[in-house]
């Protein structure tokens, strides 16, 4: 069997890389991103995430209260709120289609989509 240990750790090698490049492709890396901003159900904002150079900060102001988000081409997150609790500004920042960010006292939703139809955002064996 040690004979032919190299051929087969070789070929297992192989294997790993083939299933990995085939992973990446079939997932497509993210590249065309838009950011969308919902209330009760009504879009507030939809723009590409590429169209943000740098860090840009965008309030959102209502009758019972307020929340900024802070937007780049890296990700979305929330960095001021005055929501009770706060459960909004811990939430991590979003970076991938998928992402979410809910503010349940001011009913606004924050997320991240995939303009590719069919985008698949996880792939398993």
């Amino acid at each position: 069997m040690k004979r032919y240990d190299p051929v087969l750790y070789a070929f297992l090698a192989l294997i790993f890389i083939l299933s990995c490049a085939n992973t990446l492709s079939i997932s497509g890396g993210g590249g065309d991103l838009t950011l969308e901003v919902t209330r009760d159900g009504v879009e507030v904002m939809s723009s590409p995430l590429r169209r943000f150079s740098g860090r840009q900060n965008m309030e959102f102001r209502y009758q019972d209260g307020f929340n900024i988000i802070s937007a780049g081409a890296e990700g979305v997150r929330m960095v001021s709120a005055d929501c009770p609790g706060g459960d909004c500004l811990r939430t991590r920042e979003i970076n991938s289609a998928g992402g979410i960010i809910v503010c349940m006292p001011h009913r606004l939703i924050v997320k991240l989509t995939s303009r590719k139809d069919g985008a698949l955002d996880a792939v398993s064996y």
